[in-house]
């Protein structure tokens, strides 16, 4: 027993001791010190406003500040002079934002930690690069003619060259034009997409694009007192129709069986045609630009756009307005193919879905559709988005349909969440949903199991959770890795219809409908 308890207690002396020793390093550990600071970490680097940059890394209460050096080189070569050096940053400034840099410019970027008591950190180091600069404004439609555009930049803003193609048109700059930030530069063709690029030597300080006018030499004028219906009735095939500003009312449905097209004839002053709907015929093909269409709620009416059976060429929706549809947008129940179908820049506004989906494929399918930099509001609360059912791949089963939904601003459609956003059920598809921005809806994305999703990418949803977390059933939600986010966006006054954004980093992410970005 006296053996025992000696045992007893050398064991419980050396837990004491244990315990002693451990507070002992522990409390050296917790003292510890060093001849200088740590590193700055977690260092990271984004642009913003195209030519400055926000750098981030975590702070260090016992640091006086901070020192950054940049270079203009991508390769972590610190040799020679920095071009910036930026001291006494404190914690406060973090993360610390670099405006004015040169566009489109590679950077190697340092910091470290400054002290009083002890020596300066080792650097810590990052690469970025800067966007074009931009300091082009965007293109009135005031300025722009059939063969002319006045081109504006911030006044006082050294240039040397506008540059502008198709046609490697290049046009001096005069002093006189750098004091005044304006151009005009003459020798265009109308109705042609240009971008012009303006330049300082070999330096691009910012582009434009936009699309020159109808050339009325040839076009076929329409005046509002003109009988709409009659004049596309005679028009030949590959006829455009120029509509001089004004207001249209149609009496009935549209017949188009040719090619045609039928454009504003000054986008500044669009005309506006009542009761507009079209009826596609004979393998016609049909191009809107310009215009502002309004349904009108019209009793029994259908969609804009009614496909009957046949193969088609392009039909091309492009710079306009359409609002009050008491249906969709295109509607297809017939045995059709159309060879593409593009959706640009355009507003949509009350489309009610009264029976169809907002684009409604039954049995018809488009070997290319587009939908790229649209609004759309206030529209198909009760129905889907985009349905382009097996019957299209029934009756066409080489093709495979091609879907393309980038850039595009949603803010009130579908209230519903049975519904879906893509309710695709053709054989065969592929659909890319990338940087678009849904606000204030309750619909899913996917839940068939021939939707094809190929690409989903820096979509941004906020008060729209069924995109990425719904659990109905065989559903496909968006993933983290795919990269969305929940940003508020900060519209203007969404209500009346004003979706310019207010939240900076989807401005600089250039994530919905580009208008409301600028």
């Amino acid at each position: 027993m006296k053996r025992i308890n000696i045992l007893l207690y050398l064991g419980l002396g050396l837990i004491f001791a244990n315990i002693s020793c451990s507070d002992d390093r522990v409390k050296e550990l917790t003292e510890l010190t060093t001849d200088r600071y740590f590193s700055p970490s977690g260092v990271s680097a984004r642009i913003v406003n195209q030519t400055g940059v926000q750098l981030t890394w975590k702070k260090n209460a016992e640091a006086k500040g901070y020192t950054i050096e940049l270079f203009a080189n991508g390769e972590l070569n610190f040799e020679g002079s920095p071009v910036k050096i930026i001291e006494e940053i404190t914690n406060d400034q973090i993360p610390y934002t670099i405006i004015g840099l040169d566009g489109a410019t590679n950077y190697s970027a340092r910091i470290k930690a400054v002290g009083t008591e002890v020596a300066d950190s080792k650097w810590s180091t990052i690469t970025f690069k800067t966007n074009e600069e931009q300091i082009m404004k965007p293109v009135s439609p005031e300025g722009i003619q059939a063969t002319s555009v006045l081109l504006n930049w911030t006044a006082g803003e050294e240039a040397t060259a506008i540059a502008i193609n198709p046609g490697n048109i290049v046009h001096p700059v005069t002093p006189q034009e750098i004091a005044a930030g304006e151009a005009t530069v003459t020798g265009l063709v109308g109705e042609t997409t240009y971008t012009a690029t303006l330049l300082k030597g070999n330096k691009i300080r910012g582009s434009a694009t936009f699309t020159t006018l109808i050339d009325l030499g040839d076009a076929v004028v329409v005046q509002p007192t003109d009988d709409l219906v009659a004049v596309i009735g005679t028009a030949k095939a590959g006829d455009v129709l120029a509509l001089m500003p004004g207001t249209y009312s149609l009496t009935a449905d549209v017949l188009i069986d040719k090619a045609i097209s039928i454009k504003g004839a000054k986008p500044a002053d669009r005309p506006l045609v009542k009761s507009a709907y079209f009826n596609l015929d004979k393998g016609a093909s049909l191009s809107l630009k310009d215009l502002i269409l309004d349904g009108e709620n019209k009793s029994g009416g259908n969609c804009v756009i009614t496909l009957q059976a046949g193969a088609f060429g392009s039909i091309r929706l492009e710079d306009s307005k359409l609002m009050n549809y008491p249906k969709g947008i295109i509607y297809g129940n017939f045995d059709a193919s159309v060879e593409s179908v593009s959706m640009s820049n355009n507003i949509f506004d009350n489309i009610v879905g009264n029976g169809n989906e907002f684009i409604d494929f039954r049995k018809a399918i488009a070997r290319i559709f587009e939908f790229t930099n649209n609004t759309v509001s206030n529209a198909v609360l009760n129905r889907e988005f985009i349905r382009m059912d097996a019957g299209g791949s029934t009756a066409y089963p080489a093709i495979t349909s091609i879907i393309k939904v980038n850039n595009n601003t949603f803010y009130n459609v579908i209230q519903d969440a049975t519904k879906r956003f893509f309710y695709v059920r053709l054989a065969k598809n592929e659909i890319t949903f990338s940087k678009n921005l849904i606000v204030k809806s309750l619909a899913m994305t996917a839940n068939q199991s021939a939707t094809n999703l190929v690409e989903l990418k820096s979509n941004n949803y906020f008060d729209a959770v069924n995109f990425y977390n719904s659990s109905a059933s065989g559903v496909k939600n968006d993933v983290s890795a795919n990269g969305y986010t929940l940003l508020d966006p900060g519209f203007k006054d969404a209500p009346k219809g004003d979706f310019t954004l207010t939240n900076q980093t989807l401005k600089d992410n250039g994530i919905g409908d580009p208008r409301w970005g600028q």
